[in-house]
């Protein structure tokens, strides 16, 4: 697999320990591009650009093919910076000694180099265990963290408006801008600083390499200004209010190590991540809280090896001299002065909203030379995994998807019918079970949203390009899947602008079905060519499922293999049912409610009969899934600024019900649970209930120093629906107001 650099280097062989022959090849760049000896004592080649890869190759008789790759994090002497690149040929002993390339530039005023691994986290991790600091990555997230007393005493002060975040909504959500919570400082970010850095000795550019041509040799005698020391200062920064005084940051700080306990993480290997430098808003330089608006400067993209590992190197230029950080530079010395950058990391993936698949937070103050690890939440990234089994067909997002469990079906395409394996269960209607830890959780629960759909004819290699068709279940006729799909080139990433190349579709001349040739959609078959990126490149589709399924309903997709002469390889097809469903649920409170006998609307003031503390208040409501993939619904109350109020059924409590869950039966044959429609009272149409409710707080609706206090009466509900990376979506209804008083 390949790996990327950015800028100058000078690049030798540094070692080889083969008996295979070796050889490498750059591309991407300026200066450098071509295929180089592998050998030690060959002449070092200069290669410079703004992105380039490295291949490492390796023939033990059968001709050339690439080895894996990995970085050796970078080391510095007083002048320059060596990255080291180790690769395992063929032969897979492991030992990554096949051939060494050594990478070596100047360290100069201004460049940075920073490095880390990339992982994948999962388990109960409500906070980003990267950072040392407290980040909330997504919206899951942020309702977890407002359950926990600290965190949201934290919040409310940092992120007063994001304490009552919106839901989701399906099959869309909203990106999500983390959360910074700091656990030190009296700001919403760590202070600003300078990196102070003193000049050492002019050194030329490529000074080992030797002059090829006029076009080569411009660059190469180039010279510039090394670094002999750096040190981080610290701003001043003036009229300053500390905004977090009243926060528990030793509790928080506690937090953050407890909260890592329970966090699993997985190397990222073969993912682009792009770098972007961000200057704070005046709000956040003034101590305010971390909002991401603030401008940004795209700085360049990285890739990952195959431990997940990752070096990038941005330039930026010296800023002018700050007095206050410059008071221990000696007399003698030469120092320059600039302001320490703040970075943002994107995991880019063409196939995503934006090309963004995710965004970290804030990492702050970065030095010329830092290690950033980054860890992406899962949802947002996926660990690409050996193809399992000899069906094709592997997963549709993180749900992996077992063998077929029937033999051919006459008029049935292979693979028809229930699959089982992994501990996840699609039933032959399309609806899954999933328990694997790898994958959300979720039981008899439809499709929705994008659909990543990833199959693997790595067990028939003389596949070269695939068709999928689609239709509903039990229809006569196929159709052909035709939406775009794209996945980038290892060598490209760095291009402003690029976004992958397009796999398909391309009308092709396939012999369909045996019947002759004919022209269709067909795609590339990428998943072995090492040429791209590594993640991503078994998925063979991303379906937008409502295209398939409008209304809700079972659709069958069949995947087929061919060869480069346009001809079926035998056995290279596979097919799975999936119920898809991207309706909306119905939730509604009826805006007319009844307290003490008086019946009024939103916003109305009910009053206290005399004496009473626990009058009862009666509700109208509904929640309807009418395709029966509702999993919980839950009418409640909340109280002035209290938040939620407990209320509970008029006792004694038979049907209506303010609260039912779905309750799981058989994987195969599932049942249904619509919602209010299975409560044995609904109204026959409609499906609403009237439900009674009183309060469980012992001082009924009012404590005894209270004359007066604003209800809000709430609804939500959630439903069995997955796009393969989340088990549920959730919906809420409108509120409704009122005031009671005694």
């Amino acid at each position: 697999m390949p790996v990327t650099m950015q800028g100058a280097w000078t690049v030798r062989v540094k070692a080889k320990s083969a008996s295979f022959q070796q050889r490498f090849k750059i591309a991407g760049a300026t200066i450098g591009n071509g295929t180089h000896p592998g050998t030690t004592g060959s002449p070092a080649i200069f290669v410079s650009g703004a992105s380039w890869s490295v291949t490492i190759e390796s023939n033990d008789g059968t001709g050339w093919k690439p080895s894996n790759e990995r970085y050796k994090f970078p080391t510095t002497t007083l002048t320059h910076v060596f990255v080291d690149i180790e690769s395992d040929d063929t032969a897979n002993d492991g030992d990554f000694n096949d051939l060494i390339l050594e990478c070596k530039t100047p360290k100069t005023e201004s460049d940075f180099v920073v490095y880390g691994n990339v992982r994948c986290y999962s388990g109960l991790c409500i906070l980003n265990p990267c950072f040392p600091f407290i980040v909330i990555d997504t919206l899951l997230q942020l309702y977890e963290a407002l359950k926990n007393p600290e965190l949201l005493k934290a919040i409310k002060t940092l992120y007063p408006e994001r304490v009552r975040p919106p839901r989701p909504n399906p099959p869309d959500p909203e990106p999500f801008t983390a959360l910074i919570i700091p656990v030190e400082g009296a700001a919403g970010l760590p202070d600003r600083q300078f990196v102070v850095q003193t000049l050492g000795e002019q050194v030329p550019l490529g000074a080992e390499v030797k002059k090829k041509s006029k076009a080569e040799s411009a660059d190469e005698d180039e010279s510039v200004q090394t670094v002999k020391s750096f040190r981080l200062a610290s701003a001043l920064r003036s009229g300053t209010a500390s905004i977090i005084d009243t926060i528990d940051r030793r509790g928080l700080a506690a937090l953050v190590g407890r909260v890592k306990l329970f966090c699993n993480t997985e190397p990222l290997p073969g993912v682009v991540v792009r770098f972007q430098e961000y200057d704070r808003t005046s709000a956040e330089l003034a101590g305010g809280a971390y909002t991401g608006t603030g401008p940004r400067e795209t700085l360049g993209v990285a890739t990952t090896d195959v431990n997940g590992n990752y070096v990038f190197r941005f330039t930026r230029g010296v800023a002018d001299i700050v007095d206050e950080v410059l008071h221990d530079v000696g007399p003698l010395e030469d120092a320059v002065v600039q302001a320490a950058p703040d970075l943002i990391a994107q995991l880019l993936d063409p196939m995503a909203p934006g090309g963004v698949a995710f965004e970290t937070a804030l990492y702050t103050n970065v030095a010329p030379l830092k290690r950033i690890n980054l860890c992406i939440p899962k949802g947002k990234c996926r660990v690409e995994t050996a193809c399992q089994g000899s069906h094709a067909i592997q997963a549709v997002g993180d749900i992996f998807i077992g063998a077929p469990t029937l033999g051919p079906a006459l008029g049935q395409p292979k693979g028809f019918g229930p699959r089982v394996g992994f501990n996840n269960v699609v039933s032959q209607d399309g609806r899954v079970t999933a328990r694997n830890s790898s994958g959300p959780a979720t039981e008899c629960a439809a499709w929705h949203s994008r659909l990543d759909f990833y199959a693997c004819f790595l067990d028939k290699p003389a596949v070269k390009k695939y068709t999928i068709r689609h239709r509903v279940l039990g229809a006569s006729t196929w159709q052909f899947y035709s939406e775009v799909l794209k996945h980038p080139q290892v060598a490209k990433v760095g291009i402003p602008g690029y976004d992958g190349e397009i796999i398909g579709p391309s009308s092709t001349g396939l012999n369909v079905d045996g019947g002759g040739v004919v022209n269709v959609p067909a795609y590339e078959n990428i998943e072995s060519d090492v040429s791209y990126v590594l993640t991503h490149r078994t998925r063979k589709a991303q379906f937008s499922s409502a295209l398939y399924a409008t209304p809700p309903n079972a659709v069958q997709f069949w995947i087929e293999g061919y060869d480069a002469a346009g001809i079926q390889v035998a056995g290279a097809e596979d097919s799975i049912t999936l119920f898809i469903d991207n309706s909306t649920p119905g939730v509604d409170i009826d805006e007319d409610v009844t307290l003490g006998g008086s019946t009024a609307g939103n916003c109305a003031l009910f009053t206290l009969p005399s004496g009473e503390t626990h009058t009862p208040l009666t509700v109208r409501f509904k929640a309807d899934q009418a395709q029966g993939f509702m999993s919980t619904y839950t009418l409640g109350m909340q109280k002035g600024a209290t938040g939620t109020f407990g209320v509970v059924e008029q006792s004694p409590a038979p049907p209506p019900f303010r609260t039912r869950s779905y309750v799981h039966g058989d994987d195969f044959s599932c049942t249904n649970f619509r919602g209010t429609f299975n409560d044995p009272t609904h109204e026959l149409l409609t499906g609403y209930v009237s439900v009674t409710l009183v309060p469980t707080d012992a001082s009924g609706w009012l404590t005894a120093t209270q004359t007066f206090c604003a209800f809000s009466i709430t609804l939500s509900a959630t439903t069995r629906r997955t796009n393969g990376y989340t088990g549920y979506d959730s919906t809420t209804a409108t509120p409704v107001l009122i005031g009671i008083q005694k």
